[in-house]
């Protein structure tokens, strides 16, 4: 357990500095426009959704998730450290998108590996290393990286070191699935009764939640706050975040309804996001992100959750992967394009900000679609 702990921890971190500093650093520094880091981030995000049924349906037919996992961490070292050395939009944009070819693998497989060898009622609390990992690293790169310096070297030393972890996790713990290597497994998951409302929810909750990935130590540095506020406000909302996810499932004991728990994440969003485009003081800005803890903790706990009473076991990587591709591409592709097109406008960050909280909005309506699963 403590090997898969330590790869969500080191593999979140990496994203954490990617996703935070390197949008503003391209801007501020090499003259990048909103434009220019929403196609980057967008198209690496587009290429997630044909990805993301690569790596599962592989995973689920050949029960190797861990083996996997070191081939994409080898890449993704090279690809960093190719980064490193180059300034050029369109070859940056190009890795970023090979980049992400390997890097959507991640995060289904780690789940796949903790939740087949682990009780599910110890995910969430497996799981939270990532966001340890997350906020820690944000937090610390204020004060190990000076205003100005690249980021991209310290990312690669980190994917060296992820690397190095994945060489002692365990594979998975499952029997072999009963599908034919014909059948695409993805189109097999979408025919489940209520999966499809379920997904509609997760991409209009994670098309509002990029805005808080991408643009707010961009927003930061427009509203004239301090360099290390942004490593502050998201470790602040990380620890909330923690918090949630080591006690998701003893709230779900006391209150057994997906649906209602999908409401409140969806009202928590709005309301965070609608403050978000007038945090004018440093108070205000960091204390806002307390409200993490629901708009990702609690969700991504829940979510996962859920697809564990819908999904089959044998199609279990794949039932993730839907899930990633709902969220962390499709929802983040349209996201990041909606950021980037703002972020060139008049009102920048508060237009961000704003665009989410009818999103979240509209997911919040979605929510009374849901099909309420019954509890495993």
């Amino acid at each position: 357990m403590k090997t898969t702990a330590f790869s969500y921890f080191i593999f979140f971190a990496i994203i954490g500095v990617q996703t935070t500093y390197l949008p503003n650093y391209y801007i501020k520094y090499h003259g990048f426009t909103g434009k220019n880091i929403s196609v980057m981030f967008a198209g690496n995000m587009l290429l997630g959704v044909f990805s993301h049924v690569i790596w599962g349906q592989l995973a689920d037919y050949t029960r190797r998730s861990a083996l996997l996992l070191r081939v994409c961490s080898l890449c993704i070292v090279l690809l960093y450290f190719s980064l490193a050395m180059i300034r050029e939009v369109w070859v940056v944009a190009i890795l970023f998108w090979s980049l992400g070819f390997f890097m959507t693998a991640m995060p289904a497989l780690l789940d796949t590996i903790a939740i087949t060898n682990y009780p599910i009622e110890r995910y969430g609390g497996i799981r939270l290393w990532g966001s340890v990992g997350y906020g820690g690293i944000v937090f610390i790169t204020p004060f190990v990286i000076p205003s100005g310096y690249s980021p991209l070297l310290y990312i690669s030393a980190l994917a060296m070191l992820y690397s190095v972890g994945l060489i002692f996790i365990h594979e998975e713990n499952r029997e072999k699935s009963h599908h034919t290597a014909k059948k695409l497994l993805v189109v097999e998951l979408l025919k489940i009764p209520g999966i499809l409302p379920f997904l509609l929810f997760s991409l209009l909750h994670w098309c509002a939640h990029i805005s808080y990935n991408l643009c707010l130590d961009v927003h930061r540095d427009l509203l004239g706050l301090p360099y290390y506020l942004t490593g502050v406000a998201i470790c602040t909302g990380i620890s909330c975040e923690i918090f949630c996810m080591a006690r998701v499932s003893e709230w779900f004991k006391k209150i057994p309804s997906y649906k209602i728990w999908f409401m409140v994440i969806a009202t928590t969003s709005a309301l965070r996001w609608a403050c978000m485009g007038y945090s004018l003081n440093t108070w205000w800005f960091a204390g806002l992100q307390v409200l993490q803890g629901f708009t990702f903790g609690t969700f991504f706990t829940i979510s996962i959750m859920y697809l564990q009473t819908i999904v089959p076991r044998d199609m279990l990587t794949s039932g993730q992967n839907i899930f990633y591709i709902t969220t962390f591409s499709l929802g983040g592709f349209i996201g990041t394009f909606l950021c980037g097109i703002m972020l060139d406008s008049s009102g920048k960050g508060f237009y961000v900000f704003l665009c989410s909280a009818v999103i979240s909005l509209l997911s919040l309506i979605q929510s009374l679609f849901l099909k309420e699963s019954s509890v495993s």
